[in-house]
């Protein structure tokens, strides 16, 4: 099973049921029928009418899947969108587990979901779409060649991603012959920019974006910093040797005024290990770097003033210092990606519990007794799945 941070196949279309409109703790369960006879269960719990003010992990819907039925799966801030073997993708909505609609489109993870858009690279296609959150109907759809732009093979098969970014997306396509990136308007797919340095095309890998800023790897140089209101490279980290670091699988982590990369202990040519570093936003210029450890290569992400790290140990690190803040030991590894956002740092650990830390204390501040293989969330709900689950799928308010 994969999951993106931004998961096999199944022989029938998810249909989850509405809640209902009661607010007395009670709970609501609906079957529907899928497109090919079975039934799929879906139960609503529905909200307390006045929180008890701590904060805690709240059942809000489950689809009783099978331990068999294997999807993929894309949560956005609004939507679990999956993705099933036959060819079908699906969209649920996060808050309720109601079916938006149904596309008989495969898109092995390339979904990319915001309020206005949900972008999506379908493949086989050779194409990058936007397709309507509530209807699920294309918007606007664009070939790769275009995006990758002069020299591109028609027709010629392409593969690659994309990223939000404000007020559109950038799509990076490799193509037969030339590889090309770009920033396309969200409302038209009209192609606003093309990603260059110095007159030559540059790639997206592990790209993040905030403020108005995009970060991501590209190669050589090892990674820059692209100005999306002025279409242009704003700062290049060079790669004059290969212990320079890199973000690697897990991206960057931005904050509101450095970008981070995490330490590497051992790189893939043997040389000395890499530090953990932050980079002014501005310029690039390392503000501080910290000796690599196994706690500092971590998945880890920026959350409220907090740089966190999740591993055996989950730390925190002060953003402006390099500094750790606090360590918190788990009783077992995660079993997946983090879901690390301000109002809470989720961790799934192997065989339970599930466990919500305050980022700026370490402090345990809520926990399930869970089993799972995944989990994902947004800033109020998070979202567990797997074979380890006795439904299958679980949505939690947080």
């Amino acid at each position: 099973m994969r999951r993106r941070v931004f998961l096999g196949t199944v022989g029938s279309a998810i249909v989850a049921g509405c809640s209902s409109d009661s607010t007395d703790g009670s709970t609501e369960t609906s079957t529907d029928s899928t497109t090919d006879g079975t039934e799929t269960s879906v139960t609503t719990s529905n909200p307390d009418p006045e929180p008890s003010g701590e904060p805690a992990f709240e059942q809000a819907w489950e689809l009783d899947r099978g331990p068999e039925e294997r999807e993929q799966l894309v949560v956005g801030s609004d939507v679990v969108l999956w993705e099933t073997g036959d060819p079908m993708t699906v969209c649920n909505d996060l808050v309720s587990g109601a079916e938006r609609w149904t596309r008989e489109k495969f898109y092995n993870d390339k979904l990319y979901p915001t309020a206005d858009r949900i972008y999506g690279l379908p493949s086989g296609e050779d194409v990058v779409e936007a397709l309507d959150p509530q209807s699920g109907e294309a918007q606007w759809t664009v070939p790769l060649s275009d995006v990758i732009g002069e020299g591109a093979v028609e027709g010629a098969r392409a593969s690659g991603l994309a990223i939000p970014v404000p007020g559109g997306v950038a799509v990076s396509a490799n193509g037969l012959e030339e590889s090309g990136s770009a920033i396309l308007d969200g409302e038209s797919g009209e192609i606003l920019a093309r990603i260059r340095q110095g007159g030559q095309r540059r790639q997206l890998s592990n790209p993040a974006q905030d403020g108005g800023q995009l970060f991501t790897s590209s190669g050589r140089p090892l990674f820059f910093a692209y100005d999306l209101e002025a279409y242009e490279v704003q700062w290049s980290i060079d790669r004059d040797s290969f212990t320079t670091g890199s973000p690697g699988k897990d991206g960057f982590a931005v904050g509101p005024d450095r970008v981070f990369t995490p330490a590497q202990t051992v790189n893939n040519y043997g040389r000395s290990a890499v530090p953990a570093r932050a980079y002014d936003r501005t310029d690039g210029s390392v503000e501080w770097e910290v000796e690599a450890s196994d706690q500092l290569t971590a998945p880890y992400g920026y959350a409220d003033g907090t740089l966190v790290f999740v591993g055996r140990e989950s730390v925190g690190v002060d953003p402006g210092t390099g500094e750790i803040q606090w360590t918190y030991s788990h009783d077992s590894r995660p079993v997946d990606h983090p879901v690390i956002t301000d109002h809470g740092v989720i961790v799934l650990e192997q065989g339970g519990p599930m466990v919500a830390l305050d980022p700026q204390s370490g402090d345990e501040v809520s926990s399930v007794d869970l089993l799972g293989e995944f989990v994902d969330g947004t800033d109020s709900h998070v979202f567990v799945g797997g074979a380890a689950t006795e439904t299958g799928y679980v949505c939690y308010r947080h």
